[in-house]
């Protein structure tokens, strides 16, 4: 016949286990005492009131099929910080099946879940100065998790996706800060008020072997631009930054003949777009900077060679 293992434990209110305690195993709502058993083959029935070991808990096995039971306990121990005797409420039938437990692992076949069930909480431990109140929403009940006494909590829905970080935004509050852009790096604000992310300090390289037709720099992300030119490519920058600045290497491909065209946000240093050379191999070096977000940038060539 099959048994199913049950692990209650007694604490007092700090938490510490009750060595000694007097435990007994009833059938709901009677003094009938449940068949208990030292193994899951059975043998003799154990004599009730079971003594708590060291850890303060009774390990035994039942029945398969036992229904609803109640927990009596006598804890006379000389403590004042736990009641000296007392009963649950009734537990669920069993739910869960234990062939064999594992050493040192504490198996509850038999308890439910006492943030949903009401249970005292009295045969749990780690509850602290809460060990001997009931779980619930009212007044002089440990909290359950959907509690409206629980506040401070910070939502799950506040992080929209994934990098998502949280941070103080004020005194007892938390704000989200996304996720930054590739090859940023998170850094405090001018003002020392807060978190940010922004471009890296040092030279970051970003190489772009064929453009295309088509090609976007990110000024605020990298410093340097090495592009080659392998057809003719319009670009398009961008920053999300207020100030940024990057240099263009700007290489034509073995073949040359390639033209730009470049953001009309481009404000020239000589007025006028320089001349880029189209013969292959051709290299070029240009500077741009903005100061108001990427509205305007300001654009140099600050060198170019046929190779």
């Amino acid at each position: 016949m099959a048994r199913r293992y049950i692990r209650p434990r007694l604490t007092d209110q700090a938490g510490n286990v009750l060595e000694g305690a007097l435990l007994r195993v009833l059938e709901a709502g009677t003094s009938t005492t449940v068949d208990l058993y030292a193994a899951s083959a059975g043998g003799s029935v154990l004599s009730q009131p079971r003594t708590t070991d060291a850890r303060g808990e009774v390990e035994v096995w039942l029945v398969d099929g036992t229904g609803d039971i109640d927990l009596e306990w006598s804890a006379d121990l000389g403590v004042t910080t736990v009641a000296a005797s007392g009963r649950t409420t009734t537990f669920s039938t069993f739910t869960e099946f234990v062939e064999a437990p594992s050493e040192g692992v504490t198996t509850h076949a038999a308890l439910p879940d006492l943030a949903t069930s009401g249970h005292p909480a009295s045969i749990i431990s780690g509850l602290g100065g809460a060990a001997l109140l009931d779980v619930g929403t009212g007044a002089g009940t440990v909290a359950a998790g959907d509690d409206s006494r629980i506040t401070g909590a910070v939502p799950k829905s506040l992080i929209d996706a994934a990098g998502d970080l949280l941070v103080g935004s004020a005194a007892d509050t938390v704000a989200r800060l996304p996720l930054g852009s590739a090859g940023q790096v998170l850094r405090v604000n001018s003002g020392a008020t807060a978190p940010e992310w922004a471009a890296q300090s040092g030279l970051v390289v970003n190489t772009v072997a064929a453009a295309g037709s088509t090609e976007t720099l990110a000024g605020d992300t990298y410093n340097v631009h090495d592009v080659t030119l392998d057809e003719s490519v319009e670009f398009t920058f961008t920053t999300s930054a207020t100030v940024a600045q990057f240099t263009l290497i700007l290489r034509q491909d073995g073949s040359g003949g390639n033209s730009v065209t470049w953001p009309a946000s481009v404000k020239w240093h000589s007025l006028t777009a320089p001349t880029i050379l189209t013969s292959a191999n051709a290299v070029h070096v240009l500077e741009f900077l903005t100061v108001n977000s990427g509205t305007t940038w300001r654009g140099f060539l600050a060198s170019s060679a046929a190779s």
